[in-house]
């Protein structure tokens, strides 16, 4: 610091009031403390200070712009998405084939959104088939246990003595296979029709092969079905929006017209049906 009264330079001691050389009395307010901030100052002003300013405050002759807002889901292009492509049930070498199934179930029902966003869009159609047929012919088969416990009157015909049973379960399965790619067909000229068809039918097939695992839901009588049928449209159009990176509204478009073909053919049939047993 340096003395008011006859300039010289003193060490600063603290509490100091008079100069050590001339006597006089040292002002704190007009004492200067040498290259820093006055050790009068308050703890607030110090902090304030452009020379102890933390230099993230300090201006750095750079006009910092505000960042935009990252863009709503759907206006994201996710094609173009690095994906980490995985699948347990196409991972049977490390898994093993209950374990891969089992774990394939767990992801398609409980987090499908995840499993569709890293499922391989390519390699082949047949491992996507075979987890379709097992799982969906063993929902079915289990549809038909229940049916014959509860004296089904259509079921009434059929006759599971002997061989019955084998040629039952070899329909049955020739049966969900023609479904499977029948419905994958349907959903994917449903997804051209409506523009949003960004990948290819090996891409729509996996994803209706991926969606069969609420099938199992058949294990409960009567309001099985119906649950399984409701959980799988859902799974479905989730795994439509993952795959083709479409919004919410149209992958439910692209599951609802072929339900409404379905289900407009199936009334169709029902009312020729009656109009010509009306008519005999």
């Amino acid at each position: 610091m340096t003395c008011p009264h006859c300039g010289r330079e003193l060490v600063p001691i603290e509490g100091q009031k008079f100069c050590s050389f001339c006597g006089g009395a040292l002002d704190a307010t007009g004492v200067e403390q040498k290259g820093g901030v006055s050790p009068e100052k308050s703890a607030e002003e110090r902090l304030t200070s452009p020379e102890t300013a933390r230099p993230e405050a300090q201006d750095t002759g750079v006009e910092e712009r505000p960042r935009p807002a990252p863009p709503a889901r759907e206006e994201r292009d996710w094609l173009e998405f690095p994906r980490e492509d995985y699948c347990p049930w196409e991972d049977q070498e490390q898994l093993g084939f209950f374990q891969g199934i089992g774990e394939t179930l767990r992801q398609t029902l409980l987090t499908p959104q995840v499993f569709f966003s890293r499922v391989p869009l390519t390699g082949g159609l047949l491992n996507p088939l075979l987890y379709a047929l097992i799982v969906t012919t063993t929902g079915t088969l289990i549809s038909l246990v229940w049916a014959f416990t509860l004296e089904n009157p259509l079921l009434s015909v059929v006759d599971l003595s002997g061989n019955g049973a084998i040629v039952a379960g070899l329909f049955a399965l020739v049966v969900v296979f023609l479904s499977v790619v029948l419905w994958a067909v349907m959903v994917h000229v449903s997804l051209f029709l409506t523009g949003a068809a960004n990948r290819d039918f090996e891409a729509t097939f996996r994803v209706v092969c991926y969606s069969s695992g609420p099938e199992l839901f058949n294990i409960i009588p009567i309001v099985g079905g119906w649950v399984g049928l409701a959980c799988k449209i859902g799974i479905m159009i989730i795994g439509l929006r993952e795959i083709h990176g479409i919004s919410l509204v149209r992958a439910g478009l692209a599951v609802a017209l072929p339900l409404l073909v379905c289900c407009g053919l199936l009334a169709a049939t029902i009312g020729a049906v009656g109009l010509k047993l009306g008519a005999g």
